[in-house]
C-alpha cells in the first residue's frame, strides 16, 4: 500500500488504571506490545531513583519489552510536583505521537492521570515565598490586588514568613502563622475558610496564594470550573480508552499482604537501609525531620482519609501513626513504617535490641495495613471521581471506559489480556465502544448504566466536585458551644467538624461546665 493510501494516524491514549497490586503494569506492557505503544508512568513515587522494590517498579524484563518513560529519573534530593509531571508527561506523549505510536498511561496516582488527560481550568501555582520577606511571591501578585491595603500586607507577611520549604519542626514553629492565615482567609474568602479545617495548613495557604497570584477567590475558581462542566463540552485532550483493572477487596487484600512478604524476600530491607543512609547523609528532600528524630505526627481528626472499614491505625505504635510533612520519596509506603526498627538497629544501647524482632513485625504489619488502605483510597477515587467523568465521555463517544475483573487470575491471557487488547484495538482503530456493563458481572455490579449517566447529564447534576465540597463543609463546619469560653477570644468556644464536636462535648471540662451551668440556673 502506498503512503498516500495509508490510514491517517489518529492521536489517542490508552490509560490502565486500578489499585496497587492488581496487575496494571503487566497488563499495560501487554497492551503496549500488542498495539505498538509506549508506556508513560503515572505513579508519583516511581519517578524517583531508588526504592525499586518498595515502589514496585516494572521489572527489567518488562522494561525491555516496550519503551518506558518517566521512571527513576528524579533525584531523591528533589521534590516532584503534579505540575512538573503534567509538563513531562505531556512532552512524552507528544514525542510518542510524533513517532506515530500510542502512549499507554499506567500508574496508581489517579489525580496525576486526571490532570494530564483532561483540559481543565487550571489554577496557576503560586511561587514559593522567600524566607525573611524577600522572594518571588511579592513580584507575582496580580495587578488587580491593592498591595497598599493593610489586609494584603498582612497576607503577604503571613505567607512569606511561613515558607513551605522549611523542613524541621524548629523552623516550622518559627515560621508557620497558622492562626493568622486562617483568620485572613475568613476575611478574604469565607466560603473556603468554612470548607477547610483551621489546622489544615496546606489548603489554607493554597487558597490564600490563589487569591494573591490570580486576583480571584479560590471559591470563585471552583464555581467557574463547575459551570464549565455543566456545558457538557468534552475536555479530554485526546480520544482515550480507559481500562480499569479491578479485584474484589478481600482477594486483593490477601494479594497485597503476600506482595509485601515477597518484597521482603526480594531484598526490601537492604533497599530501605540504602535509602536511609542517604537520608542520614542529607541526600534526600526533607531529611532533617528524620535526622533530628523529629518527624511530625498528626491528630487523627486532622487527617483527611476514607472511612476505616476495619483498617484503622493503632495510634499507640509510633510505626503506625500518620506522618506529616514527609516529602518526596520518603512518602513511599515501606519507608516510614520501619523508622523505629532502623533507629533501634542503629542504636548503641544494646538493651533495646531485644525488641528488634517485634519492631520488625510491627513494621511489616504497618506496611501491609498502609498498602491495603492505599488500595481502598485508590478505588474510592476511581469510583467517585474518575469513573463518572470517563463514563460521561463514553456516552459522547470521546472515550471508552471498561472495568475488567481481575479477581480470579487463572487464565490471565484469555480472561484479562485478550479481552483488554480487543477492547483497546476496537476503540483505537475504529472508535467503536460497547456498553461498559456488558463486559463482566463485576462491571454490571460496580458501574452505573449509561442511561442513568445520560439522564444525570441532562439534568446538570454530573458535577461530582460539588458532592466533595459539601462533604468538606460538613466535615469541618463550625459548631459553637455556648457553655464553654475560649480562653483566647473570651467568646463562646468554637470547634470544627462533627469529630471535634464529639470530643469536646464528651470532655471533662465541658461536662463540668454543663453541670455548673445547670446548678447556677
Amino acid at each position: 500500500m502506498s503512503d498516500s493510501m495509508q490510514p491517517a494516524f489518529k492521536k489517542c491514549i490508552v490509560a490502565v488504571i486500578g489499585t496497587t497490586g492488581v496487575g496494571k503494569s503487566k497488563l499495560a506492557v501487554q497492551i503496549a506490545k500488542a498495539i505498538g505503544g509506549q508506556i508513560v508512568n503515572a505513579d508519583s513515587m516511581q519517578v524517583y531513583k531508588g526504592l525499586d522494590i518498595a515502589t514496585n517498579k516494572p521489572t527489567s524484563n518488562e522494561l525491555a519489552l516496550v519503551p518506558h518513560h518517566l521512571f527513576s529519573f528524579v533525584d531523591p534530593l528533589h521534590e516532584y510536583s503534579m505540575s512538573q509531571f503534567s509538563r513531562d508527561a505531556q512532552a512524552a506523549i507528544d514525542t510518542i505521537h510524533a513517532q506515530k505510536h500510542i502512549p499507554v498511561i499506567v500508574g496508581g496516582t489517579n489525580y496525576y492521570i486526571q490532570s494530564l488527560l483532561w483540559e481543565d481550568v487550571t489554577i496557576p501555582s503560586a511561587p514559593t515565598a522567600g524566607l525573611g520577606g524577600q522572594g518571588p511571591l511579592e513580584e507575582n501578585i496580580h495587578p488587580s490586588i491593592d498591595q497598599t491595603s493593610e489586609l494584603v500586607k498582612k497576607l503577604v507577611d503571613a505567607l512569606v514568613s511561613s515558607d513551605p520549604r522549611v523542613n524541621t519542626p524548629v523552623q516550622l514553629a518559627e515560621f508557620i502563622q497558622l492562626p493568622t492565615m486562617y483568620l485572613l482567609l475568613e476575611q478574604i474568602d469565607p466560603d473556603m475558610a468554612h470548607r477547610w479545617h483551621p489546622k489544615n495548613y496546606r489548603k489554607i495557604r493554597r487558597s490564600l496564594e490563589i487569591y494573591l497570584v490570580t486576583g480571584k477567590l479560590h471559591s470563585v475558581w471552583i464555581k467557574e470550573q463547575k459551570d464549565e462542566k455543566k456545558r457538557h463540552v468534552t475536555r479530554l485532550k485526546y480520544p482515550t480508552v480507559f481500562i480499569w483493572l479491578n479485584s474484589q477487596r478481600s482477594i486483593l487484600n490477601n494479594r497485597l499482604n503476600d506482595r509485601v512478604d515477597e518484597m521482603i524476600s526480594n531484598g526490601l530491607f537492604s533497599e530501605l537501609q540504602e535509602m536511609r543512609n542517604k537520608v542520614l547523609a542529607g541526600q534526600v528532600i526533607g531529611a532533617e525531620l528524620f535526622i533530628n528524630n523529629e518527624a511530625l505526627f498528626s491528630d487523627a481528626s486532622q487527617v483527611e482519609s476514607d472511612e476505616s472499614d476495619g483498617e484503622s491505625l493503632n495510634s499507640t505504635d509510633t510505626h503506625m501513626k500518620i506522618t506529616k510533612n514527609v516529602r518526596g520519596i520518603m512518602q513511599a509506603i515501606g519507608f516510614k513504617e520501619f523508622e523505629e526498627y532502623f533507629k533501634t538497629l542503629e542504636s548503641k544501647d544494646s538493651s533495646k535490641h531485644a525488641a528488634l524482632d517485634r519492631m520488625k513485625l510491627l513494621g511489616i504489619e504497618a506496611m501491609k495495613t498502609a498498602t491495603r488502605q492505599y488500595a481502598r483510597q485508590q478505588t474510592t477515587w476511581i469510583r467517585n471521581k474518575l469513573a463518572p467523568a470517563c463514563l460521561a465521555e463514553h456516552i459522547d463517544g470521546h472515550a471508552a471506559f471498561y472495568l475488567i475483573d481481575a479477581t480470579v487470575l487463572d487464565d490471565w491471557e484469555t480472561r484479562i489480556q485478550s479481552q483488554a487488547i480487543q477492547l483497546v484495538e476496537s476503540f483505537v482503530k475504529d472508535g467503536k465502544t460497547v456498553d461498559p456493563q456488558s463486559i463482566s458481572d463485576a462491571a454490571k455490579e460496580l458501574l452505573p448504566n449509561l442511561a442513568d449517566i445520560k439522564k444525570e447529564k441532562d439534568r446538570h447534576v454530573d458535577d461530582h466536585s460539588q458532592v466533595f465540597a459539601q462533604n468538606d463543609t460538613k466535615r469541618w463546619g463550625k459548631r459553637r458551644c455556648d457553655v464553654c469560653i475560649d480562653i483566647t477570644t473570651k467568646l463562646p468556644k468554637v470547634v470544627h467538624g462533627e469529630h471535634e464536636w464529639q470530643i469536646h462535648i464528651n470532655s471533662r471540662k465541658h461536662r463540668k461546665r454543663v453541670t455548673q451551668s445547670k446548678s447556677n440556673s
